[in-house]
C-alpha cells in the first residue's frame, strides 16, 4: 500500500470517526491507541479550523467554534523550564532516512463505506506509535541551534523572541519545511516580551504581536517558562482567541500542574497538543535516556507521545543516537500538525477525564531549571 493510499484510508477513518462522536452524547474519548494514525495528513497548508469539535458533555451544551475558525485542541502538563546549553561541537549525525513529504493537499473525506472503514482499521492497527518531538528555547546560540536542524526533519524548533538569531533560525526551519514555533515567554520569566499577571490585556496582546514578528514563519505559540501565567484563566482565553484569529495553534509545555492553557484552547476550540513527556527537566546523560525511554513506552501504550526537549550537549547526543532506531522498536516520528489531527482535540489520560482537561489546584513543587536560562 502506497504512503497516498494510507493517506486516504486513514482520513476517510478519522473523519467517520469524527463524525460518529459528533452525533453522540457520550463525552468518552476512545482510547488514543486505537485511532487512526494521521501522519500521512500532514501539509504544510495545515488549518486548526480543518478539524472536528468534542461532543458535548452530560447536561451541558456542545462547545461553539470561533466565530472566524473553528479549532481543535489536545494539551498536556509541564515543569518551568531552563533554557540554554553551552555549544559543543557537533559530531556528524548518523544517517536517517528522511520522512516522506507531507501531503499539501487539504484532508477530505475517503468513501464513507464499511469495507473502507474496515480496512482503514486494520491498516491503523498495523501501524507505529507515534513520537512528535519539540525543542525549546532556540536562537541564543546558532552555531548550536543547527545542530537541531541536521536533526529529522520532523522535530519543531520553539524559538524564543528575544534571543539574537531568533528571525534567521526560523527563515532556515522554514526553509527545511520545519514547523515552528514562538517560545513565548511567560511568569516568571522576564523580558521585553513576556507576558506577567500584572500586565493589561493590550500591553500582553502587543508583547504578542510583536513576539510574533520576531520569529517569522510560526505557525504555533508554545509557553517557555509560565507556571505564574498559565494559572490565569482569563489571560489564557484571551491568548487562544488570539491566536484563533491568526490561525496558529497553541501547545501547553504544562509548567505547572495548575495550568488553565489546555482547557482554555479546548473551550476554544482551537488546535492544540499538551507536552507528555519532559526529556531533559535533570540533564544528565542517563536521566534523558530514561526519560526517552518512558516517551518511547508512553508512545506504544497510548499511541502517541510529545515530548519537548532543549538544546543540551546530552540531548542532542541522545536524539542523534536514538532518533535512527526508533523504527525498529514499533515507533515513526511525527510532525506536530498531524499528531493535533490525530488527538483530535482530546487530553491524554494524565490530563484529563473523557478527553477533557481538568485543571488541578496549584501544585507546591515547581520545576527547576537544570541550568541558567536565556
Amino acid at each position: 500500500m502506497t504512503h497516498g493510499q494510507l493517506a486516504a484510508l486513514l482520513s476517510g477513518l478519522c473523519l467517520l470517526s469524527s463524525a460518529a462522536l459528533a452525533g453522540t452524547s457520550s463525552p468518552a474519548a476512545p482510547p488514543l491507541a486505537s485511532a487512526p494514525p494521521a501522519a500521512a495528513l500532514s501539509s504544510p497548508a495545515f488549518k486548526p479550523s480543518a478539524l472536528p469539535a468534542l461532543p458535548a458533555l452530560p447536561g451541558t451544551q456542545p462547545l461553539q467554534p470561533l466565530p472566524r475558525a473553528p479549532h481543535v485542541t489536545a494539551p498536556a502538563q509541564r515543569p518551568d523550564e531552563s533554557a540554554t546549553a553551552q555549544p559543543t561541537p557537533s559530531p556528524k549525525p548518523p544517517s536517517t532516512a528522511a520522512q516522506p513529504a507531507p501531503s499539501t493537499a487539504a484532508i477530505t473525506p475517503a468513501p464513507s463505506n464499511k469495507a473502507v472503514l474496515v480496512q482503514a482499521q486494520k491498516v491503523a492497527a498495523k501501524s507505529t506509535a507515534w513520537l512528535a518531538i519539540i525543542i525549546d528555547d532556540l536562537g541564543g546560540n546558532l552555531a548550536r541551534d543547527r545542530q537541531v536542524l541536521a536533526l529529522a526533519p520532523e522535530i519543531a524548533l520553539a524559538i524564543l523572541p528575544d534571543t539574537p538569531h531568533a528571525s534567521v533560525l526560523a527563515q532556515q526551519a522554514r526553509a527545511q519545511q520545519r514547523t515552528v514555533l514562538l517560545h513565548l515567554p511567560m511568569a516568571p520569566a522576564s523580558g521585553p516580551y513576556a507576558w506577567h499577571p500584572a500586565l493589561d490585556s493590550q500591553q500582553r496582546l502587543t508583547r504578542l504581536e510583536q513576539a510574533l514578528k520576531q520569529v517569522p514563519g510560526a505557525r504555533g505559540v508554545n509557553n517557555h517558562m509560565g507556571s505564574q501565567m498559565t494559572s490565569q484563566r482569563a489571560a489564557m482565553d484571551e491568548l487562544m482567541q488570539t491566536l484563533a484569529s491568526k490561525d496558529l495553534f497553541f501547545v501547553d509545555s504544562r509548567t505547572t500542574a495548575a495550568t488553565q492553557a489546555a482547557a482554555s484552547a479546548q473551550h476554544a476550540q482551537l488546535a492544540s497538543l499538551s507536552r507528555d513527556i519532559f526529556l531533559d527537566d535533570n540533564n544528565e546523560l542517563n536521566a534523558i535516556r530514561h526519560e526517552w525511554r518512558s516517551a518511547l513506552h508512553l508512545a506504544q501504550q497510548q499511541g502517541s507521545a510529545l515530548v519537548i526537549g532543549h538544546p543540551y550537549p546530552n540531548t542532542l547526543r541522545v536524539l542523534r543516537e536514538e532518533l535512527p532506531t526508533l523504527k525498529q522498536q514499533g515507533v515513526q516520528l511525527l510532525a506536530l500538525e498531524p499528531l493535533i489531527a490525530l488527538r483530535g482535540n482530546r487530553a491524554m489520560p494524565a490530563h484529563g477525564k473523557n478527553g477533557r482537561y481538568t485543571p488541578k489546584a496549584p501544585a507546591a513543587k515547581t520545576h527547576k531549571p537544570a541550568a541558567a536560562g536565556l
